[in-house]
C-alpha cells in the first residue's frame, strides 16, 4: 500500500524545509572531511604506512644486505638506488623503508598502551574522586617529575634488549601521565551532569556508570591526544636509537640510521637527510591529522555546520 504525501510534507520539500537530522559521528566525518590539511596529511601518513608494511614487496634487497662494490652511492634512478647506499654497499631506500616501519612500530604500540593505561588510570581518579584521586594523581605527578629521558636511558640500558616491543614498554611507562590527567579533568567535570547522577541513582554500577556513560562524552580530547601520543613516541624513539639507547642493529630505526650517517653527513648527505625527512613527514602529517580531529570534534564547531 502506497502512502500518499500529505500537504504539509510537500511544501516542506518545496521550501526545502525537510532537514534530515545528522548523528554526532555524521557531524563529525563531515567537519574532518572539510578539513584539508587534515586530510592531505592522512593521504600521505597512509601511503608512508602502506609503504613501510610492504617494503618487502616495494623494494628487491634486504635491508642488511651488503655489496661492497656499490658503496656510497649518491641517490640516482638509473643504478635502482633512489636514496643511494651506505658506505656498506646497503641499499639506503631499503633501509629507510624498513626503518620506517620499525618506527611506527613503536609509536602505535606507545600510544596504545600509553592511552589504554592513561584513560584507565584519569577515570578511575575522575569517577571515585576522594583518596582514590589523591594517590593516583601524586603517583602520577610523580613520573611527571621525573627526568625523562635520563630515566628512559637507564631502563633501556638494564631492563631492554634493543627489541622494537620493549622500547615501545619502556617509553610506554612514562608517556601515559598526560592523558591520565586529561581524563581526569573531563570525568571531573562529566561527575556533575544530570545524566550520570541519574545513571547512579538507577542503580547502574561504578563500571557501567564510566563505560556506558561517561567515557564516550571524553573520547575526543583521548583520540587528538592518542594522534599527538604517536608523534611524540616518534621523535623520542628517534632520538633515543641516535643515541645508541634504542632500538638496536641489525633491525634500522630512522634515528638510528641518521647516527649511523652522522659522521659522514658532508659528503654523503643522503644519509643523514632522508631519514631526517621521513620523521618530520611523518611527524606533521600527524600533528595535522590531531588538528583536524579536534576541530572535528569541537562543539563550538558542531554549532556552525
Amino acid at each position: 500500500m502506497t502512502i500518499e504525501p500529505t500537504a504539509a510534507t510537500l511544501i516542506a520539500e518545496r521550501e526545502g524545509l525537510n532537514v534530515k537530522p545528522r548523528s554526532q559521528w555524521q557531524l563529525f566525518i563531515k567537519r574532518f572531511l572539510r578539513h584539508r590539511v587534515a586530510m592531505v596529511s592522512l593521504v600521505i601518513l597512509i601511503a608512508i604506512v602502506l609503504a613501510a608494511l610492504n617494503a618487502e614487496r616495494l623494494t628487491p634487497y634486504p635491508f642488511d644486505g651488503m655489496n661492497l662494490k656499490d658503496s656510497n652511492l649518491a641517490p640516482t634512478v638509473e643504478g635502482g638506488h633512489f636514496f643511494g647506499t651506505d658506505k656498506l654497499g646497503r641499499d639506503y631506500f631499503t633501509r629507510v623503508v624498513y626503518g620506517t616501519r620499525t618506527t611506527i612500530f613503536v609509536a602505535i604500540v606507545v600510544a596504545l598502551i600509553s592511552t589504554l593505561f592513561g584513560t584507565l588510570v584519569g577515570a578511575v581518579a575522575g569517577y571515585a574522586g576522594g583518596w582514590i584521586d589523591n594517590a593516583l594523581m601524586r603517583f602520577t605527578d610523580l613520573v611527571i617529575i621525573l627526568p625523562g629521558l635520563a630515566l628512559l636511558m637507564i631502563m633501556i640500558a638494564f631492563l631492554g634488549e634493543g627489541s622494537p616491543l620493549q622500547v615501545a614498554l619502556i617509553l610506554s611507562s612514562l608517556l601515559w601521565t598526560l592523558i591520565a590527567r586529561i581524563v581526569r579533568a573531563q570525568f571531573l567535570s562529566l561527575r556533575r551532569r544530570e545524566f550520570v547522577e541519574a545513571a547512579i541513582l538507577a542503580g547502574a554500577s561504578p563500571w557501567r556508570v564510566i563505560w556506558r556513560h561517561m567515557l564516550p562524552n571524553a573520547l575526543g580530547p583521548i583520540i587528538v591526544n592518542a594522534t599527538l601520543t604517536i608523534s611524540t613516541a616518534i621523535l623520542i624513539e628517534s632520538a633515543l636509537s641516535f643515541i645508541g639507547f634504542g632500538v638496536k642493529p641489525p633491525t634500522p630505526a630512522l634515528g638510528q640510521l641518521i647516527s649511523a650517517g652522522r659522521g659522514s653527513m658532508s659528503t654523503q648527505w643522503w644519509l643523514v637527510t632522508f631519514p631526517g625527512l621521513m620523521i618530520i613527514t611523518i611527524c606533521l602529517t600527524i600533528n595535522f591529522i590531531g588538528d583536524g580531529l579536534r576541530d572535528a570534534l569541537d562543539a563550538r564547531q558542531a554549532q556552525r555546520s
